[in-house]
């Protein structure tokens, strides 16, 4: 129940980054891998900031779900129902297919995620998705085992 809570305070009030900086009001924080970085979603469009929240940045508009690359170097994101990838300065962004929910494979080669109950695995830059299993919000373990929530 507190993690409800915290989520509900967080999407209020904004962002407490390390007890001592908020951040505009926001959702959905993603910590990247070495810890320095943060990307959050405010008003619809993702946004990349310090660790400390200081320099914070929009990197892009109408952009949801951020998941970094275990490299820190790409993100995954959601748009308008689709999964795409774009470099951490915000360019050379790809689309990659209909979907929600990314998660990045621990080797950074593959994103799985969810549409229509069904888990997908795709490479990061393109090519052909591939059927992982039946279920949603698909996430990664360090060893590439991948977690999916079913109903039942």
């Amino acid at each position: 129940m507190s993690s409800v809570l915290a989520a509900l305070a967080f999407a209020l009030t904004g962002i407490h980054v390390g007890g001592e900086r908020v951040l505009p009001i926001g959702y959905a924080p993603a910590w990247s891998p070495s810890g320095d970085r943060i990307a959050f979603v405010t008003r619809g469009n993702l946004w990349v900031a310090d660790a400390d929240g200081t320099h914070g940045a929009e990197l892009l508009e109408d952009a949801d779900q951020p998941a970094w690359s275990p490299n820190g170097r790409r993100l995954a994101f959601v748009r308008d129902g689709r999964v795409w990838t774009v470099r951490a300065d915000g360019l050379d962004e790809r689309q990659l297919a209909r979907g929600a929910h990314p998660s990045w494979s621990p080797d950074g080669e593959r994103i799985a995620f969810d549409r229509d109950g069904e888990v997908i695995t795709v490479q990061w830059y393109g090519g052909k998705a591939k059927h992982a299993g039946t279920g949603t919000d698909p996430a990664y373990a360090y060893d590439g085992r991948l977690a999916v929530v079913q109903e039942g």
